[in-house]
């Protein structure tokens, strides 16, 4: 592979994040004119530098250098253990799915990746933390996170959002690659709140994809909760992330204080409350209150699975329910473009041809394009 088939790769990785020249030699601290000649084969590419570019661009060193994977080699790599076969043609499909997105994406002319990997390990619980501060304030969340990442993460960050019946074993998996962007796969099977969870959980995985091992291109995970299980090390710090980011301390606790009764103590029928205003499961209630050491890991297990409780989550109900909107946005765009048959939309989108007249009706209809035809009077 010669530099300028090198930087030619990189260029072109560059362009489909809508990086700049700038953007780019300022993240990797060296100055824009290094970039260019890069770019333009006249420089060399230090390692270094090649670590720090397939971070940012959300490809691998491999790819950059156009290194073929070896024979066999698993495009997803798993966080938690080996795939079983149903797992693997399930992220298999995710694959194929995403590679239909990006093409209507094409078509209707909104392809965006906005996604920014951070540029440093996130190791540790504090800096996952810290991450989801971070995060929260810069996407404008607010004091419901719950309630808004998922228009955030699809409208403003072009993230392609996919629910899906999976195994059981399975709760989501997150991708991120130059040539399809980013996604996240999520079971719709799993309660709505836990769903929510997956979510936050994953964006930790597409922000941090290559700051540690496992974490690099295309990625599929099992999600384990802290209650039932105990997770790989990067699947707790996606789940400190997560916690965080759809419980802010400072809200968590002021919800709580409103609960406390005179001798102190919290009703565990309460917490149902507390999790219906903030969009997420019981579960991540129960899973903030340890992580904040208000409660024992344990106190924290043996309430939420007690059988009252559980009684009073299925009849209180009203969870926040998972809509993901961009792809049917995105389908009608290119449709009403001329990108599309009617019944091919149907069955991209997944949708009956009762489903696809309301949802058209709701739009307007399509929009019929005008043409020319000549010799006509004026």
């Amino acid at each position: 592979m010669t530099r300028k088939e090198i930087g030619e790769r990189i260029r072109t990785a560059r362009a489909r994040l809508k990086l700049t020249q700038a953007e780019v030699a300022a993240r990797l601290g060296i100055p824009r004119s290094a970039v260019s000649l890069i770019e333009s084969g006249k420089r060399d590419v230090t390692a270094l530098e090649l670590y720090r570019l397939s971070k940012l661009l959300g490809v691998s060193m491999e790819s950059l250098l156009g290194v073929e994977a070896r024979e066999g080699e698993e495009r997803f790599m798993l966080r938690a253990g080996e795939l079983r076969a149903e797992e693997a043609a399930a992220l298999r499909e995710f694959e194929e799915w995403c590679r239909m997105y990006r093409r209507i994406e094409e078509w209707a002319g909104e392809v965006r990746d906005e996604i920014r990997p951070v540029d440093y390990p996130v190791t540790t619980q504090a800096q996952a933390a810290a991450l989801a501060e971070e995060e929260r304030k810069r996407l404008e969340l607010g004091a419901t996170p719950g309630r808004a990442l998922l228009e955030v993460l699809e409208e403003r960050l072009g993230v392609k959002v996919r629910l899906k019946v999976l195994p059981d074993s399975v709760s989501g998996a997150s991708l991120r690659s130059a040539e399809l962007g980013s996604a996240v796969l999520i079971n719709s099977r799993h309660s709505a709140g836990r769903q929510v969870f997956t979510l936050a959980h994953e964006y930790f995985h597409l922000l941090a994809q290559g700051s540690m091992p496992g974490s690099e291109g295309w990625s599929g995970s099992i999600c384990a909760s802290p209650l039932v299980a105990r997770p790989m090390r990067v699947e707790r710090l996606a789940d400190v992330f997560a916690g965080n980011l759809l419980l802010p301390k400072e809200q968590f606790i002021e919800q709580l204080q409103r609960l406390r009764r005179s001798d102190g103590s919290i009703s565990k029928f309460d917490l149902v409350g507390v999790a219906r205003h903030f969009g997420v499961s019981v579960q991540a209630v129960f899973v903030g209150l340890a992580r904040l050491r208000l409660v024992s890991w344990d106190l924290a297990r043996r309430a939420y699975e007690d059988p009252e409780l559980q009684d009073e989550i299925l009849k209180v109900g009203g969870e926040l329910v998972l809509q993901p909107r961009r792809l049917r946005r995105l389908g009608f765009k290119a449709y009403q473009a001329g990108r599309m048959t009617k019944a091919r939309l149907a069955e991209l989108l997944e949708l009956g041809p009762g489903e696809l007249e309301e949802y058209s009706r709701a739009l307007g209809g399509r929009k019929s394009r005008g043409f020319k035809i000549g010799g006509l009077p004026g």
